[in-house]
């Protein structure tokens, strides 16, 4: 029944069959929409007259939502599934959201995407082509109520475990993009990841310390077996025939990919903390508890170690030409060397610990990451081009796309964000339980590794730079439409 604020009865919805469990009206006020025990959706006018029904779901339906346009409808229900409609009738998308019953579906203010809740204890967030994009775990038991602020920066929750919960929920579709794949590598942590250059392999090395090569199925291929600690770093060499692991119990392991070990190296200052091999294959560096450096060329054994820093040395890595070496350490420098060993130049990039340094792929530029929380971005010269914060917590490790115009940042809070080399955050990776240590792109950028303390491997498709932009220019239009604005945005002249 519709009533007015007086009390009066102004129409009555007669139609379904059993008992009604939800109604909403539309947010332009011209519609009602039921669902109920009977499985249909009805769509009523004011007046009372039913001028749609949906009957898709083949089990009671519990909650309707529209969007905030008025055009759409969600529905869900005892069959674990989220479909969405336009209100003509026609099903637009739909896709299984549970193996639990969901109580609620509810639209962001902004139209982008929707949240579920239910017997799960979960909240679910999905995009509108049913990807999801986070969970909010916190609840004991069922979900049997949430809602969006009227700005949508704060999602409510209600349930069985006699709590009520806020959570703070970004005004914006790009909260966080879902793994394609993920798998537990190790049950202890992984430090570090490396995809091969065909893209169709990876590499990880933890606790356990025995590295492992994956496929992206997730299927254990080839077990290196060897140190007796944790391995610190893994790396494939630029033709994937080979591959490095550096290890807490001071040795440098070279092996093919078949998993024969090749050459076994030490350090003199025990742990090993990264080793690299160069493009061509002929050299590899690696740092740790010592403060200097080693250079190997692999072919004739010899040995230059790289003298200048004043504490330990985490990070080291060739340029791509091969050229130069960049080692960064404890004593918050970053130091550039020939292959001859030549001291070339000494860069002040943070105060304390450097956890890593890694080239541009045009060799021009340098990325830092250290323990102040902030990540750095230099020219070759020594010159500071931009630095930002960014994770809560601070990040582990940065790294450069290929095409060299998105960085990677593993952040100790359990995400992974994609950043332009400005800083500007446009998307970012949530699915690790605990900090993230190591992150590796395909060789055609289309795909990111990730591994942290929980002991799992994630696969994240990266979009296109293009399509991010995008993305977050259709939320800026839908913002601005939203609030009124008459500012110009994407794609309109100013």
């Amino acid at each position: 029944r519709i009533w007015d604020l007086a009390g009066n009865q102004l129409a009555k919805l007669q139609g379904h069959q059993g008992d009604i469990w939800e109604t909403q009206f539309s947010p332009n006020g011209e519609y009602v929409a039921t669902v109920g025990k009977d499985g249909t959706i009805r769509l009523w006018n004011l007046a009372g007259q039913q001028l749609t029904m949906l009957q898709d779901h083949q089990e009671p339906l519990i909650s309707v939502s529209f969007s905030p346009d008025s055009q759409l409808l969600a529905t869900t229900g005892f069959d674990q599934t989220v479909r969405i409609w336009n209100t003509k009738g026609e099903l637009q998308k739909q896709w299984q959201a549970s193996r639990d019953l969901i109580f609620e579906v509810s639209f962001h203010p902004s139209g982008q995407y929707l949240a579920t809740a239910g017997a799960d204890g979960i909240v679910h967030l999905w995009d509108l082509t049913g990807q999801e994009l986070a969970q909010l775990k916190g609840h004991q038991s069922w979900i049997y109520n949430l809602s969006f602020s009227q700005d949508g920066k704060y999602l409510a929750t209600a349930g069985l475990d006699g709590t009520a919960r806020l959570w703070s929920t970004p005004d914006s579709p790009e909260i966080s993009r879902q793994a394609i794949k993920y798998w537990q590598a190790d049950k202890q942590r992984v430090w570090s990841v490396d995809f091969a250059p065909d893209g169709k392999h990876l590499v990880t090395g933890g606790g356990d310390g025995i590295a492992k090569i994956w496929n992206l199925a997730g299927e254990e291929l080839v077990t290196l077996k060897g140190h007796s600690e944790t391995i610190n770093s893994v790396s494939f060499s630029s033709n994937g025939e080979q591959l490095v692991t550096a290890s807490q119990d001071g040795k440098v392991r070279l092996w093919d990919a078949s998993g024969q070990q090749l050459a076994q190296m030490r350090l003199k200052g025990g742990a090993v903390y990264s080793a690299s091999l160069s493009p061509d294959g002929e050299h590899l560096v690696a740092v740790g508890e010592d403060s200097s450096a080693y250079l190997w060329h692999i072919t004739t054994g010899k040995q230059h170690q790289l003298r200048g820093h004043q504490e330990e040395v985490h990070s080291a890595t060739f340029s791509p030409d091969g050229q130069q070496i960049a080692t960064a350490g404890s004593d918050g420098t970053v130091r550039l060397w020939a292959l001859s060993g030549e001291h070339l130049q000494t860069i002040k990039c943070h105060k304390g610990l450097i956890y890593s340094v890694s080239f541009s792929p045009d060799g021009k530029n340098l990325l830092t990451v250290g323990v102040d929380n902030r990540v750095r971005l230099w020219d070759i010269s020594g010159k500071r081009i931009s630095e930002f914060n960014t994770h809560q917590g601070g990040v582990s490790q940065a790294n450069f796309s290929p095409d060299g115009q998105l960085l990677a940042l593993a952040g100790e809070d359990g995400t992974v964000q994609l950043r332009l080399v400005s800083g500007q955050q446009i998307a970012q990776f949530r699915g690790h339980d605990d900090p993230v240590y190591s992150s590796s792109f395909t060789n055609d950028g289309k795909y990111l590794a990730t591994v942290g303390e929980d002991g799992m491997v994630y696969i994240w498709r990266v979009e296109k730079l293009t399509e991010l932009l995008e993305r977050g220019c259709n939320w800026l239009r839908y913002y601005l439409v939203r609030h009124d604005s008459n500012l110009p945005y994407c794609g309109e002249s100013g």
